[in-house]
């Protein structure tokens, strides 16, 4: 059974952003009793580390795919080694924060948590939430869980009357535990054959081995981060009397001067640097809205848009299979070569990069590379063509709008589309016709650029049956279970 121990209050601010200037403190840590557990009390939930093999063996693959590109592009080896580092840190960062949020709402909706007022960490396996009697009951029994350390405000006193002085969450490298793992797992081996020695039953055995593995793991685990904690501070020529390390998660809470703040910034040991700030649980990114993501990315320092006013943007947040991506979508492009131009200008001028697939093409999917900005989501560029089925040869707009999480009709779906539904059918065939026999009988009928791009299915500069007569074709056709777009339909009935 897991026990509630010291608490690890310090740990409540463990992805969040914002320097706030305070004096120099001490972490007080005290043994609490939980007293009253018909209430909703909010705990720190320890579960399982997430697995990263299969993350790096994507992100290695993913970084040799890319290797190749910037060859291509004539770069020098100090160059290639540079960039594809960067990439291979970047895309690893995102699919293990995703991992980590995968993690943690698997465990909540284990305990049946509502995860709006959770704070569910990034970089850890870590969940900040409140639970019931029987969701703690719940936690004390999973095997996904490993410990559960109940809430208590920590005491913040100061210790310094040195201003120049802050309070920081220091992430450092990850401990290896693979020898850990291979002594415990043989204390385990060895303890077996004594438990069967006493006559214990096969349920016996698995049950006490399996305690036994875990405390002897857990041991090794707690020292092994201490051990490597001390080394950080004695690298940053810290005091440790005065910090908090945690004994389950890279992390030191500690005040830095500036000195010792720069080479924290410098060290190959540590990940990340994030300022104190009091605990809150709202979301971190900076942007509220898809208009201020828009504007952040895709106009000059003067508000100007930096790709023409015939290209559309648009941004669609909480997206992806996961619902963990945050994708800006350029569209309204009339052809594929034109892609590279609009990401050049994307880029131009940045501190950033928007690192391009191997192939460009229609619905290529963009990563943001060399950012730091603070989200709670992994920020995508997709750039469309107008009626160009969007991802790889064979793809049907149903599969990649699956794929993406998003319904991608609206920035592909254009010519022979005139009611403007991203569907083409009779429906358009008629307005067609209909269009046809106003401009036969009218001769003051104009019709719009945008009408006639949408009509003009044969691209022979006339609206007219023969346009209707191709919409009809291709609405039997995808009606026949035929797939790809208009213009595909067209090119190949063309050749034939």
């Amino acid at each position: 059974m897991k026990k509630t121990t010291r608490i690890l209050a310090a740990v409540m601010s463990v992805a969040l952003i914002g320097a706030v200037p305070i004096s120099s403190v001490s972490v007080v840590a005290e043994d609490v009793s939980i007293t009253d557990k018909n209430q909703n009390n909010t705990y720190y939930i320890f579960y399982k580390d997430i697995d990263t093999k299969e993350i790096d063996e994507v992100v290695a693959q993913k970084r040799h795919d890319y290797i190749y590109s910037l060859y291509e592009q004539g770069l020098s080896e100090r160059e290639v080694e540079k960039k594809s580092t960067d990439y291979y840190q970047e895309i690893r960062l995102d699919l293990v924060k995703e991992a980590y949020k995968e993690a943690a709402a698997n465990i909540l909706k284990e305990l049946g948590v509502d995860g709006s007022d959770a704070f569910c960490s990034n970089f850890t396996p870590l969940v900040i939430c409140n639970l019931t009697e029987e969701q703690y009951d719940n936690a004390q029994k999973s095997e996904n869980i490993t410990d559960i350390t109940y809430f208590k405000d920590f005491e913040l006193k100061p210790t310094s009357e040195d201003s120049s002085q802050n309070m920081y969450y220091i992430f450092y490298n990850d401990i290896d535990t693979t020898e850990i793992d291979n002594y415990a797992d043989q204390k385990r081996h060895d303890y077996i054959y004594s438990l069967y020695e006493q006559g214990l039953s096969e349920q016996e055995v698995e049950k006490k081995s399996t305690d036994y593995y875990q405390e002897v793991r857990l041991d090794l685990v707690k020292k092994a981060y201490k051990e490597a904690s001390a080394k950080i501070l004695t690298e940053l020529g810290v005091d440790g009397s005065d910090v908090f390390c945690s004994s389950y998660t890279p992390l030191i809470i500690c005040s830095l001067n500036e000195e010792q703040l720069e080479v924290a910034q410098k060290s190959e040991n540590i990940k990340e640097i994030t300022s104190f700030k009091d605990f809150t649980i709202e979301p971190t990114s900076i942007f509220n809205d898809k208009n201020s993501l828009i504007e952040y990315f895709t106009t000059d320092s003067e508000g100007n848009s930096v790709l023409g006013d015939n290209i559309k943007v648009d941004a669609i947040f909480n997206s992806g299979q996961n619902k963990n991506i945050d994708y800006l979508i350029v569209y309204g492009l009339s052809d594929a070569k034109e892609i590279d131009a609009v990401v050049k200008e994307l880029n131009k001028g940045r501190s950033y990069s928007w690192e391009s697939p191997i192939d460009t093409f229609s619905g290529g999917i963009y990563d943001l590379i060399g950012s730091d900005i603070k989200t709670n989501n992994q920020i995508k560029l997709i750039v469309f063509v107008d009626d160009i089925t969007p991802g790889f040869a064979g793809y049907d707009i149903s599969d990649y709008s699956n794929d993406v999480g998003f319904d991608a009709k609206p920035y592909v779906i254009n010519l022979g589309d005139p009611n403007g539904d991203y569907s083409i059918n009779a429906v358009d065939a008629s307005i067609i016709l209909s269009t046809y026999a106003k401009i036969q009988t009218t001769n003051d009928y104009i019709m719009s650029e945008d009408e006639i791009k949408k009509m003009d299915v044969n691209n022979d500069g006339s609206v007219d049956a023969v346009d209707a007569s191709c919409v009809l074709s291709y609405y039997a056709f995808i009606s026949t279970d035929g797939t790809g777009s208009l213009n595909d339909f067209l090119y190949i009935n063309k050749a034939t």
